[in-house]
C-alpha cells in the first residue's frame, strides 16, 4: 500500500425505529489532514436522559477532532478526550439532572491516510472489518457483557445457570459517575484496498446479515455511497428490529 494515499467513502444514518425517542448518536468525517474518524454511542437503560450521554460524547469527540489538523497519538488522544468528555457529562448531570447517573456505550475508530486503523470500545456497540482480499467479515470489538465476563472468568456451570437471564447485561460503558473506570479496549488493524468497516448499534447488527453490506455496495455503485447506512437501517427494520438503529459504513481504497 502506498503511504498517504488512502481515501474513503463513508456514510452515516441513525433512526429511532419503533422506540419513542433515539438514544443512539454517531458521526463520521475527516479532518484537515484527511484522517477519518467514526464514532457510535448507544445510551443505556431505555431512559429519556440516556440520549444526553450518547450525544454529549459524540459531539465532544467530533468538535475536538475537527479543531485539530492531525491526531498524532491516537491512543493518548482518545484517553484524554474521553476523560474530558466524561467530566463534562458528570457536570451536566450534577447541574441539570440532580446528579442522576446516565450511561452510554462507546465505539470509535480513527483511520490514518496510510490505512492504519485504531479502534476503541466500551459496551456492546460493534465494529466489523471486511477484508476484501479474503472476502471475510470479522467482528473486531468484543461485547462487554456478563456472558463474556463469565467466560473469561472461567465461571462455574452453576454460576452460568444463576445468571442465564442476565447474559446481555453490560459490564463496561461510559458512566457519568466519575468513580466508574474508563477502561476501554484497543485494537489496531492495517486496512487494504477495498476493505470495508461497519460500526453500529445492536438495533442494526442483530438484524442484518453482514454480507448484505458488501452486496449492497457492489449492486449500487451508481447510487451515492451516503445512502448505504440508510439501506442497512431499512433492512434491519424489515427484519423486525425493535431498537434504535445507528450505522456507519466506511470503504477504503487507493488511487
Amino acid at each position: 500500500m502506498r503511504k498517504g494515499n488512502f481515501k474513503f467513502n463513508y456514510s452515516f444514518a441513525t433512526a429511532k425505529g419503533l422506540r419513542d425517542h433515539n438514544e443512539d448518536a454517531g458521526w463520521v468525517g475527516e479532518n484537515k489532514s484527511k484522517q477519518c474518524l467514526a464514532i457510535v454511542c448507544d445510551g443505556i437503560g431505555s431512559q429519556t436522559d440516556s440520549q444526553i450521554a450518547s450525544n454529549m460524547i459524540v459531539d465532544y469527540f467530533k468538535a475536538q477532532f475537527l479543531k485539530r489538523r492531525s491526531i498524532l497519538n491516537p491512543d493518548l488522544w482518545v484517553k484524554k478526550t474521553l476523560t474530558t468528555a466524561r467530566k463534562k457529562l458528570t457536570n451536566h448531570c450534577k447541574k441539570n439532572l440532580q446528579g442522576k447517573k446516565i450511561t452510554t456505550t462507546f465505539c470509535m475508530c480513527l483511520i490514518e491516510k496510510n490505512g492504519m486503523m485504531y479502534c476503541y470500545s466500551l459496551g456492546d456497540s460493534r465494529l466489523y472489518h471486511f477484508a476484501a482480499n479474503n472476502f471475510k467479515w470479522v467482528q473486531i470489538t468484543k461485547d462487554h457483557n456478563l456472558y463474556n465476563y463469565l467466560v473469561e472468568s472461567n465461571a462455574s456451570q452453576e454460576t452460568f445457570l444463576k445468571f442465564k437471564d442476565k447474559f446481555l447485561a453490560l459490564t463496561k460503558f461510559v458512566d457519568s459517575d466519575p468513580s466508574y473506570p474508563l477502561t476501554f479496549d484497543k485494537f489496531r488493524i492495517q486496512l487494504e484496498n477495498g476493505d470495508v468497516i461497519f460500526l453500529g448499534s445492536d438495533g442494526v447488527y442483530n438484524f442484518i446479515n453482514m454480507f448484505y453490506i458488501d452486496e449492497y455496495i457492489k449492486k449500487n455503485r451508481n447510487t451515492p455511497f451516503a445512502e448505504t447506512s440508510k439501506a442497512l437501517i431499512k433492512e434491519a427494520l424489515k427484519n423486525h428490529s425493535n431498537d434504535n438503529l445507528t450505522a456507519i459504513v466506511i470503504e477504503g481504497f487507493n488511487k
